[in-house]
């Protein structure tokens, strides 16, 4: 078993039966990713950029809070993909959170206005609401690339692929959960509306800290598919680096019996562990170091 076996991850090109997608377990789902500090699950991250950037008709939007785009486009050259060829078809963008974040959580003040009405007065405070903000300049990324690569191809039913990284990096510059909370579901309802999907990683290793308890709490309520990064139960070893732990998320478990449910999209439960080489994962059962 391997991660692509749990998300239901076929490859792109093999012939499917009759009524199957490649990209059943992405329309229309949310996946959080958790790790901790001693197990990064940024590498799931990769995976989900690399594996829409293959599917058809699909464009990612990286938001890079935790690192800047070039560090993610480092990465994906060692793993074989030039991010910057599909920057060029349109399929490809990255938001640099990273190098403005202060700007980004506390916006400068909008001008004041002696003769200003009632409703100018509401305006200018939604235009410093950091969260709008973010999430209008995200939506308004999402729409400009959407529109570029149907332009190319207008028969394209183009759907978008949102990443996060990562969420609570915002919680700890200053953002509530509540802020954190809005703006995951402002950015669910515009992935859900196209079909498309939204991958959120957010740090989950400090039971003391409850506004991080309650952000994960609110996130998982959210998601339709879980997927846990821990280090292992059993202690450090060489030859594995940690475990994976994919679950149902909330979201799938209430889907109605006519939609996009668990069955159409194929997740499995299920927990993995791996082993990180420099251009792949290594996936082995547990209670072994073979797949």
């Amino acid at each position: 078993m391997s991660l692509e076996g749990l998300l239901n991850w076929p490859p792109p090109d093999r012939l499917l039966g009759r009524n199957q997608s490649p990209d059943a377990s992405s329309s229309g789902s949310v996946f959080l990713i958790t790790d901790t500090l001693q197990r990064s699950g940024s590498f799931l991250l990769h995976r989900f950029v690399a594996r829409h950037l293959r599917l058809p008709a699909w464009a990612v939007t990286l938001v890079c809070i935790s690192q800047q785009p070039a560090h993610y486009a480092a990465v994906h050259k060692k793993l074989g993909m030039h991010l910057s060829l599909h920057q060029k078809k349109h399929t490809f963008q990255a938001i640099d959170v990273f190098s403005r974040l202060a700007d980004t959580v506390e916006p400068a003040p909008p001008r004041s206005s002696a003769a200003g009405s009632d409703a100018q007065a509401d305006a200018q405070a939604q235009a410093s609401d950091p969260v709008e903000t973010l999430f209008e300049q995200i939506a308004a990324s999402v729409a400009s690339q959407l529109e570029s690569v149907q332009s190319e191809d207008p028969d394209a039913a183009v759907k978008p692929c949102i990443v996060i990284d990562d969420l609570s990096m915002l919680l700890y510059a200053g953002m509530s959960p509540t802020q954190l909370v809005k703006l995951t579901m402002a950015l669910c309802d515009l992935v859900i509306q196209r079909d498309g999907c939204l991958v959120v990683l957010a740090h989950d290793d400090c039971p003391d800290d409850q506004e991080l308890v309650a952000l994960n709490m609110w996130l998982a309520r959210l998601s339709h598919v879980l997927l846990h990064v821990r280090p292992l139960e059993s202690g450090v070893t060489d030859s594995v680096h940690g475990q994976l732990t994919v679950a149902i998320g909330p979201q799938s478990q209430w889907a109605a019996d006519d939609s996009s449910s668990r069955s159409s999209r194929g997740v499995s439960a299920g927990t993995l562990l791996y082993r990180i080489a420099d251009a792949s994962v290594d996936w082995f059962a547990l209670g072994s170091t073979r797949l």
